[in-house]
């Protein structure tokens, strides 16, 4: 395993993250055990770093993705990342979105466990969002993870980013069993699901 520091955004170290080298080893990624100073939902994985290379205090846009190593990626091609340390997007690490950056973009990989976190954080931002300071929006990948397409194909994920559509966008787009919430039917459909 590389084993890893987990910093909160002041610089602290609080806790180490392992991540496997092979793919057959598992799990994947190992945390130090959670304590009072250390809980996975109250950090945000690289931001302190993402803040001392790239704004000091506040960040222009900041990437949110899953894993420590896609967080490192985008470091190398020099873009601020931060990551859930694949966990579901807490209402902790919302407000440290909240108070570090004022546009979000949420990355997730293209699988089963990537749409469930997508409609998590939606579900999250529609329960928790009060206020229009922060632009928050999506991109979800069509065939591997961010790691993978930063480090073979970097002007397609730098592409894929533009692509990023509003989060409400998204959502409304995967409310299971309703075709058109554009029309007053689906409106009414998706009311009474």
């Amino acid at each position: 395993r590389v084993i890893l520091p987990v910093r909160v955004y002041r610089g602290k170290t609080v806790a180490l993250t392992g991540r496997a080298l092979l793919k057959e080893d598992s799990p994947k990624y190992l945390n130090s055990k959670e304590t009072p100073h250390f809980n996975k939902t109250n950090v945000i994985y690289g931001l302190y770093e993402s803040l001392q290379h790239f704004g000091a205090t506040q960040l222009e846009r900041l990437i949110i993705v899953e894993g420590q190593f896609d967080v490192i990626a985008h470091h190398i091609i020099d873009m601020p990342a931060g990551g859930v340390m694949g966990s579901s997007l807490s209402i902790q690490q919302l407000r440290l979105i909240k108070r570090y950056t004022s546009h979000a973009t949420f990355v997730f990989d293209p699988d089963t466990a990537g749409h469930k976190a997508m409609m998590q954080t939606c579900a999250l931002l529609l329960e928790a969002l009060t206020d229009a300071d922060v632009r928050y929006d999506i991109v979800v990948l069509v065939d591997d993870d961010p790691h993978t397409l930063i480090t073979t194909q970097p002007e397609a994920y730098k592409a894929a980013l533009g692509e990023a559509r509003p989060w409400l966008d998204v959502l409304i787009d995967n409310i299971p069993g309703v075709d058109r919430i554009d029309t007053e039917a689906g409106q009414i459909e998706y009311a009474t699901a």
